[in-house]
């Protein structure tokens, strides 16, 4: 079928999966920040669409682009070139500023107006996470997910349109970084507000162990409890560490343990007397 459609019949095909919009290199045209190249699989069936679960060998790009900001399909032969007509169309589009290579980064910063029906499906998507990873709800309230999220959007905001998946690490990826992660949080964030409360008001530890039954291993977990300027009671664990196997779980071999970890370079409180 001939190429020389109509911009509306170019995002009908788009909306319904026959067509899809790919990301252009802005690095040696910083006009690609603001339009997407479509793309079509070479052999799909134009009329009826792609068999479902059945993957298409190549792609073919089509002389078309579409801005990533008003969604509007603009002609664009890369062979014969001329983007005159894309820069005019950016410069004026409204959501679009050129007058800059780089985005300000006060745009990052800049509070918009979402419209109610967004706000709505966001929090679809919310209920569908927590239902479909089996996830708590109070998870996309907790600091670490607000501050992905805006992670994620400050991404699009920059780099327009991009795929998730392509955006978030394997977990595997994650597990390798989280005790860098962990320590760092612990030294440069826990640590400091705990030996804070405590010199001021003083706090309490208390000890949990157990022996798990496979290797028949003891150990022992150590926490500290204290309260913060707000008057918030916190818990914190400090470590939890293998209990010596020929030691007996008294009261003078539990205060060594203590004592030791909580002399340890990685905590650095002072011993309760």
């Amino acid at each position: 079928m001939s190429d020389n459609v109509s911009s509306e019949e170019i995002r009908r095909r788009i909306r319904d999966g026959f067509y899809r919009t790919l990301q252009r290199d802005a690095t040696k045209n910083d006009l690609w920040k603001y339009f997407w190249g479509i793309e079509k699989a070479a052999s799909s069936n134009e009329a009826g669409g792609s068999v479902e679960g059945q993957s298409c060998a190549t792609t073919t790009e089509i002389p078309y682009v579409q801005c990533n900001r008003c969604t509007k399909v603009l002609s664009y032969d890369k062979v014969k070139g001329g983007t005159s007509h894309l820069r005019r169309h950016a410069t004026t589009c409204q959501s679009t500023e050129l007058s800059s290579t780089t985005t300000p980064i006060s745009s990052f910063f800049k509070s918009s107006t979402v419209p109610l029906t967004v706000k709505q499906d966001i929090t679809l998507k919310c209920a569908e996470f927590a239902c479909r990873d089996l996830r708590p709800f109070e998870t996309v309230a907790g600091d670490g997910f607000v501050a992905l999220a805006q992670a994620l959007i400050s991404v699009g905001v920059k780099y327009g349109q991009v795929s998730a998946k392509d955006m978030l690490p394997h977990p595997s990826t994650v597990s390798r970084k989280i005790a860098d992660v962990a320590a760092n949080v612990k030294q440069n964030m826990v640590m400091p507000e705990i030996l804070n409360c405590l010199n001021k008001w003083g706090g309490g530890i208390t000890t949990d162990m157990w022996t798990e039954s496979y290797r028949q291993l003891s150990y022992i977990t150590v926490t500290v409890h204290y309260i913060t300027a707000e008057w918030k009671l916190v818990e914190r664990v400090i470590a939890t560490r293998e209990f010596d196997p020929d030691l007996r779980h008294t009261a003078v071999n539990i205060q060594e343990v203590v004592t030791n970890i909580l002399s340890s370079g990685s905590t650095r409180l002072k011993p309760f007397s």
